[in-house]
């Protein structure tokens, strides 16, 4: 199976480049946001969904988009804008790996296994890593975050990939057990 992950920037100049990918309702939804960088993460998540994505476009009751046509998933961080479609139920998560994790933030969202194992490691690597693995399997179920991330099992349930770019890291999940082909298209460079 192939999973594609369009990986884009938000851009200064997103509504030249990109505008034959803009509607009204891309605009409308971009204009509730209060902070310049959200409203650059949705224009682009529009962008990506509606460049890559053929077929209606609808959400579920925890904002989950979803298509008719082939199974997708968004994610954000900074200025990364990361669309993951396949043919499997999908979710795709993002994060910028901080330096310095709050102990008390690890211990509220790990497991003690899950504890162990990122006190054995790059403790910021390794905790960003089971984050998002995490993250991309609660988007996957479609239920979105949880205060109760440290009941997510980061286990073999699910195929599970994760990759770097630069001080990045990003996740996905499927729910499926057969061989994954990921092809990463960098529309950003």
């Amino acid at each position: 199976m192939k999973v594609e992950i369009f990986i884009n920037k938000t851009i200064n100049d997103i509504f030249n480049d990109y505008k034959e990918y803009i509607n009204e309702k891309d605009i409308e939804k971009m204009d509730k946001f209060k902070f310049d960088l959200n409203k650059k993460q949705s224009i682009m998540s529009s962008i990506l969904k509606n460049k890559y994505i053929k077929g209606n476009i609808y959400y579920n009751e925890h904002g989950k988009p979803l298509s008719d046509a082939i199974f997708f998933n968004v994610s954000h961080s900074d200025d990364f804008v990361l669309l993951a479609r396949s043919e499997a139920e999908i979710g795709i998560d993002i994060e910028h790996i901080a330096k310095d994790v709050d102990s008390d933030l690890i211990n509220h969202v790990c497991s003690q296994e899950e504890v162990d194992y990122i006190n054995q490691n790059d403790k910021n690597k390794a905790f960003y890593t089971l984050w998002t693995k995490k993250e991309a399997i609660l988007k996957l179920e479609g239920i979105g975050l949880t205060n109760k991330l440290k009941d997510i099992l980061v286990n073999n349930k699910y195929y599970l990939k994760s990759k770097y770019i630069s001080d990045y890291v990003y996740s996905i999940a499927l729910n499926c057990k057969e061989e994954i082909e990921i092809i990463e298209v960098n529309e950003y460079e």
